[in-house]
């Protein structure tokens, strides 16, 4: 059903059981890898939720990251605030500005000299650090 409603080959790359189950489902990742970037996506098993139904919102994640012309999902934006205001400085684009990604901004610029701004760029977000 995944790889049906991404139109990628249906053969799992990668597949692994655990013996005894740690856990009450299974985790589905996708990879999408251009340039030096690679950007996962997981969504996990959930009780009275078929495996069709969690695999097909995976898909929209997916999807929705790929018709957007950012290169950071919502979920690695927010960690890349620490690294990018140490270094001093740097941006990058994303499709949403998460109440993580602002609450961790507003909490490194009263630790570290930078500002963090966010401005609309092409149907996305642009973030930037400035030291």
């Amino acid at each position: 059903m995944l790889a049906d409603a991404l139109g990628v080959d249906p053969h799992p790359r990668h597949m692994q059981s655990v013996r005894p189950a740690l856990g009450p489902g299974n985790v589905a990742m996708v990879r999408v890898r251009h340039g030096d970037h690679v950007e996962v996506f997981d969504g996990h098993g959930e009780r009275g939720v078929s495996a069709e139904r969690v695999g097909l919102r995976l898909a929209g994640q997916v999807r929705t990251y790929l018709s957007g012309g950012a290169w950071v999902g919502e979920y690695l934006s927010d960690q890349l605030l620490l690294p990018m205001a140490l270094a001093g400085g740097g941006s990058f684009t994303t499709h949403v500005i998460s109440d993580h990604l602002a609450s961790n901004a507003r909490l490194i610029e009263k630790f570290l000299p930078v500002e963090f701004d966010w401005q609309p760029h092409e149907g996305g977000w642009r973030v930037t650090v400035e030291a």
